[in-house]
């Protein structure tokens, strides 16, 4: 019996031990299973702070980049608008010397770069613009320029169209062959250029004198009809 008691008190022992054991084990598994989800826990904020510092630095950049293109915009308008000034400055001081005529130059006779003059040094009341090549111009290009300009210049042809817009405006056309090039304009003899721009007048006067006498002559004594 006692050796029985023993045995079952030993069995009892044993079992206390495993028991204690296990639940030590359990109690280490439970806090390795805490701190792996913790670490877990951990990795995922990293990974999330991770991605969003990410998306937050792209964003950035893309800011960054974006002034960085609106500054060089800038910089470049601000030099356009320097050029633009001096060229005006100069030619204005060119306009105060007595002896020249200062007229705004036009590469080519097209809506391109009528349009680059005018957001250039402009195209004002009463400017002459010397048309370097004229040739591809037709009546939309030169009724463009008749609302504004006091006469035509250029050493080449104009086209038909082109060519009767102008007489149609009574916008004076001359012909120029000796000029000082400058960076956006030509100047050249006032004298015979002002002489050059009345005969051109006075030939627009002429030939209308001769179409009102033609309407009369055609049509009677008509009181309406004066020449």
């Amino acid at each position: 019996m006692p050796n029985r008691v023993r045995g079952l008190e030993r069995k009892v022992k044993e079992l206390q031990d495993t028991v204690e054991r296990l639940r030590r084990e359990k109690q280490e598994k439970e806090r390795e299973i805490t701190e792996l989800k913790s670490e877990l826990a951990r990795i995922k904020s990293r990974r999330f702070l991770s991605a969003l510092t990410s998306e937050e630095v792209r964003e950035k950049k893309e800011v960054i980049s974006s002034l960085k293109r609106e500054l060089q915009d800038e910089k470049e308008k601000v030099e356009w608008l320097r050029e633009k000034l001096e060229s005006a400055e100069e030619i204005d001081e060119m306009r105060n010397k007595e002896e020249i005529t200062v007229m705004k130059k036009l590469p080519s006779f097209t809506m391109k770069d009528i349009k680059k003059l005018e957001d250039g040094i402009g195209i004002n009341e009463g400017d002459i613009i010397y048309i370097e090549d004229p040739s591809g111009g037709g009546s939309t290009n030169a009724e463009k320029l008749s609302e504004k300009v006091r006469a035509i210049a250029l050493d080449g042809k104009l086209s038909h169209p082109a060519k009767q817009k102008f007489i149609e405006t009574e916008t004076p056309t001359i012909k120029i062959e000796e000029t000082e090039d400058h960076d956006n304009y030509v100047t050249a003899n006032k004298k015979q250029i002002e002489q050059k721009i009345e005969k051109a007048i006075q030939q627009y006067k002429e030939k209308k004198k001769q179409e009102l006498k033609s309407l009369k002559e055609k049509y009677g004594h008509d009181k309406d009809i004066e020449l």
